[in-house]
């Protein structure tokens, strides 16, 4: 269940920027500059997907948007923690995390 609700989030993310040239560096400026959680989850999910792929990358835009309190990006280190880094107890901690 948890799958299918993080890849729905992604496929809804990313499909409002598929379209345009350059959507990764439009991405890091509202995640970056503007401190806007849902491009960071963004992020997370291309560098995940993306080739060539970036496991630290992912990591790290996950952990800001996190950071910024948009859950879905928890949802996204909590899936790379549990199916990347096979870490169950790190997974669960921000799969739990509460929100505000």
């Amino acid at each position: 269940m948890l799958k299918k609700f993080l890849l729905v989030s992604l496929l809804i993310n990313f499909s409002v920027f598929a379209y345009s040239g350059d959507y990764k560096s439009y991405l890091e400026n509202r995640c970056i500059n503007n401190n806007e959680g849902w491009a960071c989850n963004t992020l997370g999910w291309i560098y995940l997907y993306d080739y060539p792929r970036d496991v630290q990358k992912a990591l790290q835009f996950f952990k800001n948007g996190c950071d910024l309190n948009f859950s879905y990006a928890c949802g996204g280190l909590g899936y790379i923690y549990k199916y990347e880094f096979k870490d169950r107890e790190k997974a669960l901690k921000f799969l739990k995390k509460p929100v505000p």
